[in-house]
């Protein structure tokens, strides 16, 4: 059966992606999609996201380079709010801003579902980034945020990280944003790692209960 589905790098726009989101809506099979670099924009997400409302089974959603905006990411997170399955996206190389990370914040803060995001290249500076971490203190699912965009300025393209600490010697709090935010990550994946050793010590302790009863019969 068809699992995955990769249409990346194949010129599609707004209208080719309702067609596929029609012709996915009642999909019960497929787990991954990758629509990355085309053009599908807000319009073509906003396709997806209603496609979404029906699908339970979509897990990973790559829409990397393909124009959304702020608009866009509003169009996503409306459903992210009650989505329970999707949780691996992928949204580099689009414009969200600071705007658009208001919105993904909104759409994470009560999301149970959503592990990963990629973050990477979406213009999204020290404000935008302020709204995923007050997102976060809510959320406790989201375990990787890859966050290493560029964000402009008056004097062009620069790191977020060189905004935050331009930020940092304004305010204090800036400081603790980080810090937070990376403990909170952190965190996050060493609870996740216990919890697979804990499992894995837990089956090994039942084949050597089993192989005792084994013997003893």
């Amino acid at each position: 059966p068809l699992t995955t589905l990769n249409l990346a790098e194949n010129a599609i726009i707004a209208v080719g992606a309702q067609y596929l989101a029609n012709a996915l809506r009642d999909s019960t099979i497929l787990t991954k999609l990758d629509v990355s670099f085309n053009t599908i924009g807000n319009h073509g997400l906003h396709y997806l996201v209603d496609m979404l409302q029906t699908n339970n089974t979509l897990t990973s959603l790559n829409i990397k380079h393909n124009e959304i905006e702020a608009q866009g990411i509003k169009y996503l997170t409306d459903d992210l709010q009650s989505n329970t399955t999707l949780s691996i996206l992928n949204l580099v190389n689009n414009d969200i801003g600071n705007e658009g990370a208001q919105h993904l914040a909104n759409g994470l803060r009560n999301n149970t579902a959503i592990t990963e995001i990629n973050l990477v290249n979406t213009q999204i500076g020290a404000k935008g980034a302020q709204y995923l971490l007050d997102a976060l203190r809510n959320n406790t699912t989201l375990i990787k945020l890859n966050f290493l965009s560029l964000a402009s300025t008056a004097h062009g393209l620069r790191p977020p990280m060189l905004e935050l600490h331009d930020h940092m010697i304004k305010s204090i709090r800036s400081l603790s944003f980080i810090r937070s935010l990376f403990f909170i990550l952190i965190q996050r994946q060493m609870n996740t790692n216990m919890r697979y050793f804990q499992t894995r010590r837990e089956q090994a302790q039942d084949q050597v209960d089993a192989s005792a009863d084994d013997t003893i019969l």
